[in-house]
């Protein structure tokens, strides 16, 4: 036989899925992310925990649905789980976010069987929005963004769809989610502060998604991430979802749009997008690929370990720093057992 001839067992053979998709690496994953709540009461424990796990998953999940495969970047992301969970202190919103992000996920994956998904949605976007209407108005800004450039690229006769028609069209597509609304009748609106006089701190909400204990080093956090993205869009070797941009885009316009009180859950949810969407190129080895995966649990487990330490500080009742205190207290003053709730979430 030639030595360039293949055997049937080795043209054959699938080469195994990298370290960071296989299952214990996933699973690790989710109990650093899981590990900063350990330190609640045994009453909220579980519900506490099962949000930013949750979270986690849909956040994997949607990266392996967009690309095929779970990317070494997508951890990067997941520290913002527990964020959203703990330090907002919006359960109910943070339940609700979480579940329209895998719902954005189960979109996408059910893409080819559009009756089905029609179906599926009219109930699972009334769950949503039963849950919090600020989940279902985020799944609905993600699913019409991601159409919109679906359908911006498809081209007829070397010419793509104006901006008109790809926008009418995504909205029909939508129309499964029309019905939740229905809900919203019968729920009392969230008091909200005016959207002018909000505008001047929503920066603040944006850039410091990660905020803990310490502003630096949660500051620090944020330039890091800004970094990877940064580097995402200048080295060649990475590429971007097109419906994962557009969806971040949407949910970056929504946040801008929404009163202040509401908005909070929102911000995060455009960088983890922006995240999620960056995925290495076939020009990317193996090896490159790991080290970006190596530097993301890093990263993951570095925020965990400062979140654990943060929670248990806050048990033994000892005093925070001033900077901390006055930016919280600002930001959104101290309620029910540490988690903290804007007025005009309350």
């Amino acid at each position: 036989m030639s030595p360039r001839t293949l055997s049937i067992d080795t043209a054959t053979l699938i080469p195994p899925r990298p370290w960071w998709e296989t299952w214990w690496c996933i699973a690790l994953a989710l109990l650093l992310v899981a590990m900063p709540l350990l330190g609640f009461d045994p009453a909220d424990n579980a519900i506490v925990v099962a949000i930013p796990v949750l979270t986690a998953a849909a956040m994997l999940w949607l990266s392996r649905v967009t690309h095929g495969r779970v990317q070494p970047s997508a951890y990067f992301a997941l520290p913002f789980a527990y964020n959203l969970a703990l330090l907002h202190g919006l359960l109910d919103a943070a339940l609700a976010m979480a579940l329209a992000l895998g719902a954005f996920a189960v979109w996408l994956r059910l893409a080819g069987r559009p009756r089905t998904r029609a179906a599926v949605f009219v109930v699972l976007s009334a769950v949503i929005c039963a849950t919090r209407p600020v989940g279902w108005l985020a799944l609905g800004v993600m699913i019409f963004a991601a159409e919109l450039a679906r359908q911006r690229a498809v081209e007829q006769n070397s010419t793509r769809r104006g901006w008109v028609e790809c926008g009418w069209r995504a909205a029909l597509v939508c129309l499964p989610l029309a019905p939740s609304a229905l809900i919203l009748l019968a729920r009392r609106p969230d008091g909200a502060s005016d959207r002018l006089a909000s505008l001047p701190f929503k920066p603040g909400w944006l850039t410091m998604a990660l905020r803990d204990r310490w502003p630096m080093f949660d500051a620090g956090c944020m330039v890091v991430v800004a970094l990877v993205l940064y580097k995402s869009y200048r080295d060649r070797r990475f590429v971007h979802a097109p419906m994962l941009v557009a969806a971040a885009t949407g949910l970056l316009m929504l946040f801008v749009a929404m009163p202040g009180g509401m908005d909070m859950t929102i911000a995060p949810y455009a960088i983890i997008l922006a995240v999620l969407s960056i995925r290495c190129n076939a020009r990317v080895k193996l090896r490159r690929r790991a080290e970006v995966a190596w530097a993301a649990l890093a990263f993951l487990a570095v925020r965990s370990i400062a979140g654990t330490t943060s929670v248990a500080i806050e048990s033994r009742h000892l005093p925070a720093p001033p900077v901390w205190t006055e930016t919280r207290d600002f930001l959104f003053p101290i309620s029910h057992r540490r988690l903290s709730h804007p007025p005009a979430a309350r």
